[in-house]
């Protein structure tokens, strides 16, 4: 039986990103994941929902056009993807091909 997180994804988008949001949605869909949910960055309230998702492990992995849609500072991207990776869930930045967003911590 399989994983039922196995192919759950959570797309992670700027605000009124519309286009961009459908873009990255259908390449889920083609890729055979199921979207559990497209969170648009509207407030803060938004990195929270992100981090709730990461948090209690129901996401393999988050989707964005590039890492900086989920903030604008450079210490939410870390601690956010630092977060990510200690649950073993993949930021995978369209902007690379969606393989994994990497970021330097020097």
């Amino acid at each position: 039986m399989q994983d039922s997180k196995e192919k759950q994804c959570l797309i992670f988008v700027r605000n009124n990103a519309n286009d961009t949001a459908d873009r990255i949605e259908a390449y889920a869909k083609k890729s055979g994941m199921e979207v559990v949910e497209t969170v648009f960055n509207t407030d803060k309230k938004a990195v929270e929902r992100l981090r709730y998702y990461i948090e209690r492990d129901a996401i393999i992995c988050v989707l964005v056009r590039d890492v900086v849609d989920i903030s604008m500072e450079l210490n939410e991207i870390k601690a956010v993807m630092t977060l990510a990776a200690e649950h073993g869930i993949s930021i995978n930045a369209e902007s690379r091909g969606y393989e994994p967003a990497l970021i330097s911590f020097e």
